[in-house]
């Protein structure tokens, strides 16, 4: 065998080993990513359901907080009425009237504003009882009930019984605390009872990665909430056979647990702050079979064209090298028989074609490192899965660049091997004219002068490729860095790739223009809750865009982002030309579950998030200024602070 054969067969042996390597390593960590990515956006869901009744819970108290500082019950004229005996009576205080049909009358027009608040009541020591409600009660002392013995265990403070079912079926607390006179002496305790069916509402619209969902369990194993089997609902799991819900009984009774495996599900545990009750989010394992499948595939689809270039390119200059390659070659043997090490790079000895290939061999390697180093530092992202089919699409324009380039050097070559072969026959026959001529007939078959201009094109479009595709993967990396501390972040960056990372939500239906100021110093802040807050701003303006010039515009709308120092402040404006708000839109915008779209299109979380970033993580501000067909423009200003790892700020 020939040094030529020799070569190419080395080449093309090395090329296809580092191939299967990479793709390995890439498939592998890919999926890995990919399944972290479903787990991170079950456990987001679950926080902000956590997280919203938190904030539920802290507004209610304000309410009791408030009803128990009214000023009537320092003037409590007489015993209020009693229902302790076992003689059942109505317990209607505006027939009792006097003071109980005045603090009933009280209690209604509290509650008339306050939907969420069922029932408004106030025991007294002696075990009086007026409330909002007129039933029937008998054998009744409330002094015995839960909410007022933890109470008056915890003066001054205000507590919340464990979440239980109500007489109507419905999800249920109570909020209580002390009523004590001016000089501390004890009055009673003032209560109030609230729905949580809201919350199930919330548990039951919930989706992740289309195909899992969620389920809300009390701490007792009462199903709370099971979208997919709603005839389970306040049923307890220890009832209940076949997946999901097999060992799920004993996995509740077990401390610290997370997940549950078993054939068909995938079960992630998220317990609640707030309560006994757990979130559980339940993924189908033939989906995630699936996704791999595809990642796989995915991943061949681009490094099955990347390694055909590099072995076209191996065997075209295999056919030029006339001397010993005896130092390349056993660089390669040791890469190929031990673990790819991407610093063990060739040496070049010369500037002629061993030196060339040992060049372009490294250039191989380094991005190749770049690569892996990519890879690894993606492993970081945790809301991957939502912008997976955006990127995918971003990838294909410049993949498909690779492969249109690829094919015409493969072309190329081919008709430079014809060439090569018959001017080594020259070699050998150099006074036979017709041989020359035939030399001559075979450069302008193969388009000597064109080739030597066009090749190069195409390479270098076949880097720009490349180059684009690092750019939209690095962009992603840097966007979906998580972060539960306060940092410093150059704001500016961190737009231009939220706008790339974004871009399938925009392109299709408008242009954005950006004006950052390139005087801006770092931002201290929580990195990525920004790039979201930004995120969300930009793609619910593509949408209003989208809502208006349709799927197919014939002009596009227009998006400007920018930034700037006002007094001690980072400023960062969004402006669309979309169809704008109505003036009752635009005060509720951050309101917490309030949207326009379509049922099932949004949950009205993304501003109200958005707001709690701003305003409540980086004690900032958001506005929005819109009118009808004028647009819209988001304006967020951030101070400039240093944060301490306690969450307090300093000006700097």
């Amino acid at each position: 065998m020939n040094i030529r054969s020799k070569l190419s067969l080395s080449f093309l042996a090395t090329v296809v080993t580092l191939s299967v390597a990479l793709s390995a390593i890439i498939a592998r960590d890919t999926v890995s990513l990919a399944k972290e990515s479903i787990a991170y956006d079950a456990a987001l869901q679950a926080k902000m359901i956590d997280r919203v009744f938190e904030t539920f819970i802290d507004k209610v108290k304000a309410d009791v907080e408030y009803l128990a500082k009214n000023y009537r019950y320092q003037q409590i004229p007489v015993e209020l009425s009693k229902y302790m005996d076992s003689t059942p009576r109505l317990a209607d205080s505006q027939a009792v009237g006097g003071f109980e049909a005045e603090l009933e009358n009280y209690y209604a027009m509290y509650a008339t504003k306050r939907d969420y608040l069922t029932n408004i009541y106030l025991a007294t020591i002696d075990g009086g009882f007026v409330n909002l409600i007129n039933n029937v009660l008998s054998d009744y002392d409330p002094r015995k009930r839960s909410w007022y013995v933890s109470a008056v265990s915890n003066p001054f403070e205000i507590i919340v019984t464990a979440p239980y079912i109500g007489m109507t079926k419905v999800n249920m607390i109570s909020v209580a605390t002390t009523v004590t006179r001016t000089d501390g002496t004890l009055i009673g305790v003032q209560s109030v009872d609230v729905t949580l069916g809201w919350l199930t509402s919330m548990i039951d619209a919930g989706t992740i990665w289309d195909s899992g969902y969620l389920m809300l369990v009390a701490g007792d194993g009462t199903i709370m909430a099971d979208p997919r089997n709603r005839d389970n609902i306040f049923k307890n799991i220890a009832e209940l056979s076949g997946p999901p819900y097999e060992g799920l009984a004993n996995a509740l009774l077990r401390q610290n647990i997370e997940t549950v495996d078993d054939s068909t599900y995938e079960l992630i545990f998220y317990p609640s702050k707030i309560s006994d009750w757990q979130v559980i989010a339940v993924i189908d394992r033939a989906v995630l079979v699936e996704m791999e499948k595809n990642i796989v595939i995915s991943i061949w689809s681009v490094t099955g064209p990347l390694a055909l270039v590099f072995i076209v390119l191996g065997v075209y200059l295999a056919g030029r090298i006339t001397r010993p390659i005896d130092h390349v070659s056993e660089s390669l043997r040791h890469m190929v028989e031990g673990d790819v090490d991407f610093d063990n790079a060739l040496d070049v000895t010369s500037n002629d074609e061993i030196g060339k290939l040992a060049m372009r061999f490294n250039a191989f390697l380094r991005s190749a490192k770049k690569k892996q180093s990519a890879l690894v530092h993606s492993q970081k992202l945790e809301s991957i899965g939502r912008l997976a089919a955006g990127m995918a699409q971003e990838i294909d324009r410049p993949a498909q660049s690779i492969g249109d380039n690829t094919r015409f050097l493969e072309k190329a070559f081919r008709n430079l091997n014809s060439l090569i072969t018959r001017l080594v026959e020259l070699a050998a026959n150099a006074k036979d004219s017709d041989l020359l001529e035939s030399i001559r007939e075979a450069m302008r078959e193969a388009d000597v002068e064109k080739l030597h201009v066009e090749i190069p094109r195409a390479i270098e479009r076949s880097l720009q490729g490349v180059r684009q595709v690092s750019e939209i993967v690095g962009a992603m990396g840097e966007f979906s860095q998580p972060s539960q501390e306060m940092t410093q972040m150059d704001l500016n960056s961190a737009i231009r790739n939220t706008i790339m990372v974004g871009g399938n939500a925009w392109r299709n239906v408008a242009t954005v223009t950006m004006d950052l100021d390139p005087d801006l110093p770092p931002l201290t802040c929580l990195p990525g809750a920004i790039n979201e807050v930004i995120l969300s701003i930009i793609v619910n303006a593509a949408q209003a865009i989208g809502d208006v010039v349709g799927d197919a515009p014939q002009e596009k709308g227009s998006i400007s982002v920018s930034t700037r120092m006002l007094d001690g402040w980072v400023e960062i404006r969004i402006k669309d030309n979309g169809p704008g708000m109505p003036e009752d839109v635009r005060t509720r915008v951050f309101d917490p579950f309030f949207t326009t779209k379509k049922v099932g299109t949004g949950t009205g979380q993304g501003l109200s998030v958005a707001y709690a970033v701003i305003v409540e993580k980086h004690a900032g501000t958001i506005n929005v200024d819109s009118k009808p067909g004028q647009g819209a423009c988001f304006t967020i200003r951030l101070p400039m602070h240093e944060w301490s790892s306690t969450g307090t700020s300093a000006v700097a």
